[in-house]
């Protein structure tokens, strides 16, 4: 008995051990003991509804695989910055100091911006990490070739938009492309000739004129977009920026550019275009690609190889609409293609009696809050009137002083730092004398709305009194304070208003101290603004306390 107990005393051991040494020798024991961690490079500003919507579909399946705070997301500013040799150095010192020390399992790029940064710099930065890709619109030989790169390439479904129209609208005789004259545009407009005249013979292309449009500045482009003659359409390929280096916003311009147009819109860019006035096209889905491109980096991170992954030649793109844009150009539904999704319809649906009686109690409950709603309503349009400038919708001097104050205090804690500017419109009494007050006041207006095009989100732009405004920067560092200041000059320099012609400003801008009080900042500032006014104007001036 004792004998055979003693074996069996060893046979456990012997087997503990083994398990011990096969969880030793396994990879899958070794990666679980570390966190995974992931880099999501977008090509793009967070603000842009394709990167907004990529970026959650991408988090929102690697959620449960991937801590949070292991998912590192950063945005390159690509639409901003397209074609700027000079940010894009200065861009790679910035990412390889935040990762140097971050080891990274697998890097998603989104967009041609961020790829094209990686498939340069990516080898110096982020040595042997595998990147798997995702809205890529041209598959380029280099990254064809790289064996560490996989993904998806969604590719521009030019020919597939053309054949939607012509399918859209049979009576069609001539279509418009509009791109733009950047790096980017020029690859597209020579793609999009490529296409058309490789389907010149296909039916229905033969009968239809095309011409390609890049060389415009906006207003320009709505005046031509406002004369097109009857049966002609527009398919907007990609616009960056005009001639004049002006940003297109697809949330603020092409609402404005679908108005002017005489003829219908049509894109293939959803997230961006559908809902702004596009009539509609065959349109792709950040959505589903986020989905994708997380589904191949997750396979990574369970261990397979990057060379094992499928490399995707094309997005996948369907027919999509806008309610409201088929109406306004008369476009038959019946006409649209098969599969068609229609969104924004109205709904004609009778409320139900169970829809009824909750309408019914909410109205009684709004009723007897209508008295407090209606004070506190009363309240805040006075206030904000007060606050208002009423030529250019600014906040004015009084807003100006509350905030400033506000934030005076708060770097007085050591919290936070800011600066302050003063801008002057330059010449503004030789265009009141020459032109009259009515076109005096039209530039306060147009340099008003230029320069909150180009402030970052969270600076904050005021009218001060006659042509002088002042704008509050939440401070990053002198360099970036300059580079925002010489964009904004430049952005009310290149878009000039007839008949005053170009017009220009100058700036002086002065960064906090812990020391000094609102009063004594502002006159910094002020003296800033005199000292460029002395010595040429058109130019900024940026002083600090040393």
């Amino acid at each position: 008995m004792y004998r055979l107990f003693d074996i069996d005393i060893c046979s456990v051991r012997n087997l503990f051990f083994v398990i011990f040494a096969c969880n030793l020798s396994s990879p899958v024991a070794w990666a679980q003991s570390k966190d995974e961690t992931v880099l999501l490079l977008n090509s793009y500003h967070p603000q842009y509804p394709w990167t907004k919507a990529l970026t959650d579909a991408i988090s929102e399946t690697l959620e449960g695989r991937v801590k949070s705070e292991h998912l590192h997301i950063d945005y390159l500013d690509g639409r901003f910055m397209l074609d700027d040799t000079a940010y894009r150095e200065t861009l790679k010192g910035i990412i390889e100091a935040k990762y140097s020390k971050i080891d990274l399992d697998v890097i998603i790029a989104s967009d041609d911006y961020a790829v094209n940064f990686l498939l340069e710099e990516g080898d110096k930065i982020f040595p042997q990490v595998p990147v798997v890709y995702v809205g890529v619109n041209f598959l380029s030989t280099e990254l064809a070739n790289r064996d560490n790169y996989a993904g998806i390439v969604e590719g521009m479904d030019i020919e597939g938009n053309i054949n939607l129209i012509l399918d859209t609208l049979p009576n069609t005789e001539s279509i418009i492309l509009l791109s733009d004259n950047s790096n980017f545009g020029q690859h597209i407009s020579n793609l999009a000739s490529d296409i058309i005249s490789a389907n010149r013979a296909n039916q229905g292309w033969e009968r239809v004129h095309f011409d390609i449009w890049s060389n415009y500045t906006l207003p320009t482009l709505y005046e031509k977009l406002g004369a097109l003659p009857n049966n002609t359409a527009v398919l907007l390929v990609a616009i960056h920026h005009d001639n004049s280096g002006r940003y297109f916003s697809y949330t603020d311009d092409l609402p404005e550019l679908t108005a002017a147009s005489n003829s219908p819109v049509f894109g293939m860019f959803g997230a961006v275009m559908l809902g702004n006035g596009i009539v509609g096209g065959n349109i792709n889905s950040p959505t589903e690609q986020g989905k994708q491109v997380a589904t191949l980096a997750l396979n990574l991170l369970s261990g397979a190889s990057i060379t094992d992954l499928p490399q995707t030649t094309k997005g996948s793109f369907s027919p999509k609409f806008d309610y409201r844009e088929l109406k306004r150009f008369n476009i038959d539904p019946l006409q649209l293609p098969h599969g068609s999704t229609v969104s924004f319809k109205p709904n004609n649906e009778l409320l139900s009696t169970e829809q009824l009686t909750y309408l019914f109690v909410v109205l009684i409950v709004v009723t007897s809050l209508g008295m407090v709603v209606y004070y506190n309503v009363r309240r805040q349009v006075a206030e904000e009137k007060a606050n208002t400038d009423a030529l250019t919708q600014l906040p004015n001097r009084r807003a100006a002083n509350h905030w400033l104050s506000k934030q005076w205090a708060l770097s007085m804690t050591g919290r936070k730092a800011f600066a302050i500017g003063i801008l002057d419109i330059d010449h503004f009494k030789r265009v009141n004398d020459e032109h009259g007050h009515d076109i005096g006041d039209k530039v306060l207006v147009h340099v008003a709305k230029r320069v909150q095009k180009v402030l970052r989100s969270n600076d904050k732009l005021y009218r001060w009194g006659g042509e002088e405004f002042v704008i509050y920067f939440d401070f990053v560092d002198p360099e970036t304070l300059d580079k925002v200041g010489d964009r904004l000059l430049h952005a009310i320099r290149h878009t000039p208003i007839e008949p005053a012609g170009t017009i220009t400003a100058s700036l002086g801008i002065a960064i906090s101290s812990d020391f000094e009080s609102l009063e004594t900042l502002l006159i910094r500032a002020d003296a800033a603004l005199y000292h460029v006014k002395e010595n040429g104007r058109d130019n900024l001036l940026l002083v600090s306390v040393s």
